[in-house]
C-alpha cells in the first residue's frame, strides 16, 4: 500500500493542500491577510513535503512583502528559492522579489 500523497486528501487531512492554497488565496482577495497567513503555516508545518510549498512560501513572502515587513519578506522568499526550478514556478519572481527587498531594506 502507498502512502497517501501531500496534495490528496486523508481521513486526517480531509483538505488537500492544492485546496489550502486556494482557501489562503481566497482570505488574501478578501483582505484577510492574518487568516491567509494561518492557513499557508499550516500547510507547510503539516505537509513539508507537499510540492505546494514553495508555493505558499512564496504567497507568505507577498504578505509580508504587502506589508512593508521587509525582514520576514526576505526570510520567506529565501525559503521560496530552496527548493529548485523547474519544479518551483516561483523560482525566479522570488529571487527577483529579493533583490527588490535588498535595494529597498538598505
Amino acid at each position: 500500500m502507498t502512502p497517501p500523497r501531500a496534495d490528496r486528501p486523508t481521513a486526517t487531512s480531509p483538505r488537500t493542500d492544492a485546496e489550502l492554497l486556494e482557501a489562503a488565496q481566497l482570505g488574501r482577495d478578501r483582505g484577510d491577510d492574518a487568516k491567509a497567513r494561518l492557513i499557508l503555516v499550516d500547510l507547510i508545518k503539516k505537509s513539508p513535503d507537499s510540492r505546494f510549498v514553495p508555493d505558499a512560501w512564496l504567497a507568505l513572502a507577498e504578505i509580508s512583502f504587502a506589508h512593508a515587513d521587509m525582514k520576514s519578506a526576505e526570510q520567506e522568499y529565501l525559503q521560496v528559492v530552496r527548493s529548485p526550478a523547474p519544479g518551483n514556478l516561483g523560482y525566479g519572481f522570488a529571487f527577483y522579489k529579493l533583490v527588490y527587498v535588498f535595494l529597498n531594506d538598505n
